[in-house]
């Protein structure tokens, strides 16, 4: 039986819209002054009120102007979270998640939580061009480097999900989603050596409303969370993996909002995925990610912020203004 899914979606809002006022000519003639000067001001006041598809027609004239780019001048001239910052919001976003897996796989140890991040919130057209730009920027395939850096389940969890064939319908199979939990019952109940592959064909192909249904119908079978339920079954990158899966269905802008609260609690704050989600949601979703960070915190994303970034004042100056 189908059914329609019924959930009353959020609208999703960015913090960033165009910017009227602003034209590529005089924004990059303002920038070549403030790069002059390293001043990081202007560079602030222009990134933070401009679209990315804006930024990009301003790199183009920056670069007709003075001949050189804007990213090379940006990291020539500022350094630290404020010139990686301002670059990340310099790139295409596509792009800019292209570098953020390629980075989370090169050098001693892979950061995992990157890949499950990206690899999970895409859509499989995002995914897809996701792959050609890699191919393209780092000489390799995006599958390829995912086998070499990671091992077992979580690498096949991995490889299912930068394949992008999710299902992307909004309707729900009800009579499917009982047997999918019912699977998922009978892999957790004998632990098989099958049981990974289960869940792992399960969350990487079904959509999300469908899973949202797996999930229910699970908790119907069991008397039991699915969360739990992988806690028990699951451990280290896969389980994380799984889990992430759920939240994401779940509660996307909650899913975000947790992620930086992890990021800046602590005494090494995870400065990577603070920009990584400023600079990826900030047209998309990153309201309703601030709304979700105060549900969940009871404190403003911004005063969190304020509180948990010092002595880096031009990096909170352009994190502030892009989170609004």
């Amino acid at each position: 039986m189908f059914q329609q899914s019924t959930r009353q979606k959020e609208t999703l809002r960015g913090t960033i819209k165009p910017n009227e006022n602003l034209t590529a000519e005089n924004a990059a003639r303002a920038l070549r002054v403030a790069l002059a000067n390293a001043d990081s001001q202007v560079v602030t006041d222009i990134l933070a009120k401009s679209t990315n598809q804006q930024r990009q027609e301003i790199k183009s004239v920056y670069k007709q102007s003075c001949g050189r780019d804007l990213c090379d001048d940006i990291k020539k001239t500022f350094t630290g979270n404020f010139e990686l910052l301002a670059r990340g919001l310099l790139m295409k976003p596509l792009e800019f998640d292209a570098y953020c897996l390629h980075k989370s796989m090169i050098g001693l140890g892979t950061h995992e939580s990157v890949l499950i991040e990206i690899l999970v919130t895409r859509s499989n057209q995002e995914i897809s061009a996701i792959k050609s730009i890699y191919k393209e920027k780092f000489g390799n395939e995006l599958e390829s480097d995912i086998k070499s850096d990671t091992s077992g389940e979580f690498r096949r969890l991995l490889i299912s999900l930068a394949n992008g064939h999710r299902k992307e319908s909004t309707d729900v199979d009800v009579n499917k989603a009982v047997k999918d939990a019912e699977k998922l019952a009978k892999r957790e109940i004998s632990k098989s050596e099958h049981g990974e592959e289960t869940f792992n064909s399960i969350m990487a192909r079904e959509s999300f409303p469908q899973l949202k249904a797996v999930f229910h119908a699970y908790e119907k079978l069991t008397d039991r969370d699915i969360n739990s339920s992988i806690k028990a079954v699951f451990a280290g990158d896969l389980a994380d993996g799984l889990l992430a899966i759920v939240d994401v269905v779940r509660n996307r802008n909650a899913y975000f909002a947790n992620t930086i609260m992890c990021a800046l609690k602590g005494l090494t704050r995870n400065d990577i995925a603070i920009r990584r989600i400023v600079v990826t949601r900030s047209e998309i979703d990153l309201f309703n990610i601030k709304r979700a960070y105060f549900s969940l915190t009871n404190k403003a994303l911004v005063e969190a912020i304020e509180t948990q970034i010092c002595g880096e004042n031009k990096y909170k100056k352009l994190l502030l203004a892009v989170i609004g």
